[in-house]
């Protein structure tokens, strides 16, 4: 059934990703929401909370955040939820970061090179560098 082979797969490509990029969990599930999914992780803990960021959709980015925030309601009891990168000079890049600044996961921007916002990127960062991460999802 659809479970044996779901498990099957996961455990090949959780064995992949340790021989090719290590064990520190360098890996992040996407379009993995079905039960047999969510529930066959064992060593990859980061999962996609929604579908993807979409920059030229203008009416996706309130839906996108709330899709995330709904969604890691019941991911982060199995996952640590991750809310997809954005672009930092895009017109929603502020509602964008500050909706991952509290999502308690992984920041990261998608920007073309040389035209990050590092204004609004800063804004996301201590004055070290570092950031503030949940202890739990």
């Amino acid at each position: 059934g659809s479970v044996s082979v779901a498990r099957a797969y996961i455990t090949a490509m959780e064995d992949s990703v340790t021989a090719n990029f290590g064990a520190n969990n360098h890996c992040i599930n996407c379009m993995c929401h079905p039960s047999e999914c969510i529930f066959s992780y064992k060593t990859t803990a980061v999962a996609r909370a929604s579908d993807d960021f979409y920059p030229k959709d203008a009416g996706s980015h309130t839906v996108h955040i709330a899709n995330c925030a709904y969604n890691s309601v019941f991911l982060s009891e199995v996952v640590q939820p991750d809310w997809d990168m954005f672009q930092s000079k895009h017109p929603a890049a502020l509602l964008h970061a500050a909706a991952r600044a509290v999502s308690g996961g992984a920041v990261y921007v998608s920007d073309h090179p040389f035209t990050h916002d590092f204004a609004l990127l800063k804004r996301l960062v201590l004055p070290d560098g570092s950031v503030l991460r949940a202890l739990v999802p």
